[in-house]
């Protein structure tokens, strides 16, 4: 019996010691699972990046100009009116035609009055799974708290929208403060008030970018090479506010025109998503070490959170030779 009893006890010491071996294993196990699974969702966004990056080249190619970042948040897409200044709506918008979304682009074409408003309004919640980065959020139709009725040709929509779809990537609008025009300006309340040689634009010598309001860059206006400029790349959002639509730089229909929820500047540096920080004018991404950026050339590149301030400015501003002979 004493024998019988010593080897129960060892057994179970034996059982114990595996089962703490097999805990421990599965603990070292779960952040190299982890580490994969965010490896595996980067190189999605990378490969979002570089679809956005094609598109963007292919309407460069074909209209001899990036898409224009349309006119003010009060307004979003018009698909007769083309991708150049004469567009409202967003940059986003603009490329819908070269993202195989040929049908989303045109809905409302031959409509009028309550049918073309409901089209309308249902394209703006209808998400795109290539604007969304799959380590921040999935692609659905996200609360729409603010500038619910937007203009269209024949005035506001006559129904609220409730819901929107949203974009993780933003526009490179250069290395100035601004990512929009003052949004106490309330920009024009009609196509024909905007299409008026007489309407006064803002001033728009600040935005050194590639897409802006009623932008039209070419690649001879950017003087510092294609590949030494961003195009577009991941934006800054706030941890707790990925899914409520209170972020002030994400509270937009991603077809809404130029605002800061499309566009981002370089004049502050990249940063890391977090609770709480306000940053609507930065690039940024929910990436834990890194953010990734399409340039002008068509190549993605990731960056860290720590790269130089002044080469994050100029990277921003097409029109800055020096960093030709500065960059590493």
């Amino acid at each position: 019996m004493i024998f019988r009893r010593k080897r129960s006890g060892k057994v179970l010491l034996d059982v114990t010691c595996a089962m703490a071996i097999v805990l421990l294993m599965v603990q070292m196990l779960i952040p190299a699972v982890h580490a994969t699974r965010e490896a595996a969702r980067r190189i999605r966004c990378a490969a979002n990046l570089r679809s956005i990056g094609l598109a963007m080249t292919i309407h460069q190619e074909s209209k001899g100009y990036w898409p224009s970042g349309g006119w003010h948040f009060n307004w979003i897409g018009e698909p007769e009116r083309g991708t150049g200044p004469r567009q409202p709506g967003s940059w986003v918008f603009n490329l819908l035609g070269y993202l195989g979304e040929d049908s989303l682009r045109s809905a409302g074409v031959s409509l009028t009055g309550r049918a073309r408003h409901a089209a309308l309004r249902r394209r703006c919640a209808t998400p795109l799974e290539l604007l969304h980065c799959p380590s921040r959020r999935p692609a659905l139709a996200y609360p729409y708290r603010e500038n619910q009725r937007p203009f269209t040709s024949g005035g506001r929509l006559t129904t609220p929208l409730h819901r929107a779809a949203k974009t993780d990537y933003a526009a490179n609008v250069g290395d100035g403060a601004s990512v929009e025009f003052d949004w106490k300006w309330p920009g024009p309340q009609s196509l024909e008030e905007g299409d008026a040689a007489a309407f006064v634009w803002p001033e728009r010598t600040e935005f050194t970018g590639i897409v802006f309001g009623r932008s039209q860059i070419r690649p001879r206006h950017v003087v510092d090479g294609l590949s030494k400029t961003y195009l577009v790349g991941e934006k800054y959002v706030e941890a707790n506010k990925y899914q409520t639509g209170e972020d002030w730089g994400d509270n937009e229909s991603l077809f809404a025109g130029f605002n800061n929820d499309n566009c981002r500047s370089t004049a502050e540096p990249p940063t890391a998503d977090s609770a709480g920080g306000e940053f609507k004018t930065r690039f940024g991404s929910a990436h834990a070490r890194i953010w990734q950026v399409v340039y002008c050339d068509g190549s993605v590149r990731a960056h860290d959170y720590a790269t130089d301030r002044r080469i994050h400015r100029e990277l921003g501003n097409r029109m800055n030779s020096r960093l030709r002979l500065e960059r590493p």
